[in-house]
């Protein structure tokens, strides 16, 4: 228990510790609500205030006055203030968090994507998994360097590009390393080595130990499969 001046107890505050006793007073916060004043986990480095207002990242957070877009527990201001993530747009949305919800792209010049995408493959070979399982990365489909409308410094390209588009595979029995197939000067059209859809879905079920020739079934009175008539087992890029 607590003993106050003269030696007389409190039985209110007797079963409470002296960090309690400030914040039960209001000469403390505990905006989280853990039982210590803020301060000292500011103080102990258990907790931030990576903006400086005084007040908890996280209570921040909780409160909505400030985002956490990636739902690490730290404030986004405070992410890219340490360099720990990126907003290169300057509109004080992260941009890993754009991507995610599609309201922004990463065209290869921050590398915003390339490292947790790199950190998944090695997460995996270090665990062991890598050679039982298929990272299939890619997209709907691809982009274009070009653009119909006005040309402009920000606006040049990007429209739908259904003909050619990269698409990256690892483990599974995929080898490492290997650039399969190649584009013209411009991106326009495929010139070498073309893989489609079908062709794909065929070596993954390939991969997968399956036949995607005899991976059927009947309906009124045709066998369908996945690669309807068409696919074939792209061998240049298997181990």
């Amino acid at each position: 228990g607590l003993e106050w001046g003269g030696g007389i107890r409190n039985s209110t505050l007797n079963h409470l510790s002296a960090d309690e006793c400030e914040i039960a007073s209001g000469a403390e916060v505990d905006c989280n609500l853990n039982g210590v004043p803020d301060s000292c986990e500011l103080a102990a480095g258990t907790a931030f205030d990576c903006n400086g207002n005084g007040v908890l990242d996280q209570c921040d957070i909780a409160a909505g006055t400030s985002e956490d877009c990636n739902g690490n527990g730290i404030a986004d201001e405070c992410e890219v203030a340490s360099g720990r993530e990126v907003d290169c747009n300057g509109n004080g949305i992260l941009d890993s968090c754009e991507f995610l919800n599609g309201t922004g792209f990463d065209c290869n010049e921050n590398g915003t994507l390339d490292q947790p995408s790199a950190a998944l493959v090695q997460d995996l070979e270090e665990r062991g998994l890598l050679d039982d399982t298929i990272v299939v990365w890619g997209g709907e489909f691809g982009r274009t360097v070009y653009s119909q409308g006005e040309l402009t410094e920000q606006s040049y390209g990007r429209d739908h590009h259904p003909r050619c588009f990269p698409i990256w595979l690892a483990g599974g029995g995929f080898a490492p390393g290997v650039t399969y197939g190649e584009t013209c000067d411009h991106s326009y059209n495929v010139v070498r080595d073309p893989v489609s859809t079908h062709d794909l879905h065929a070596t993954l079920l390939h991969q997968l130990g399956l036949d995607h020739e005899r991976l059927t079934y009947r309906f009124q009175g045709r066998d369908f499969r996945l690669t309807d008539v068409h696919g074939e087992v792209v061998g240049g890029i298997l181990a």
